[in-house]
């Protein structure tokens, strides 16, 4: 109980990967170039933050363009209340409900 969490590696297959004990440690930061209507009524929307555990490793990230502070530039598309956006090679969908990665998004709709 007195030892502090730390960041630990799990092995799995060949590769390693990370895992961490905090909230919010390799969240990504994305920002539209304009402001969008949100579906949340009356609010505008220009900057989301993805949480870790939403992303998969993508090594088309990597292209992505970003500004300085690391915050990744994305292009959104607004249809009826729904957001979209593709960061890297992962397209994620924006509503009233929050934040859904593309398989998210499909398996609600297939209810």
């Amino acid at each position: 109980w007195e030892d502090e969490f730390t960041d630990v590696k799990i092995a799995k297959g060949e590769n390693m990967e990370r895992i961490t004990t905090r909230l919010g440690v390799m969240n990504l930061s994305a920002e539209s170039e304009r402001p969008l209507a949100s579906p949340l009524k009356g609010e505008k929307l220009r900057s989301f933050s993805i949480p870790a555990w939403l992303l998969k490793p993508d090594d088309a990230l990597e292209m992505q363009k970003k500004k300085e502070d690391g915050t990744y530039l994305i292009e959104t598309e607004a249809e009826n209340d729904l957001l979209s956006f593709t960061l890297g090679s992962q397209k994620f969908y924006y509503d009233s409900e929050g934040l859904l990665s593309q398989f998210d998004f499909d398996e609600r709709n297939k209810k």
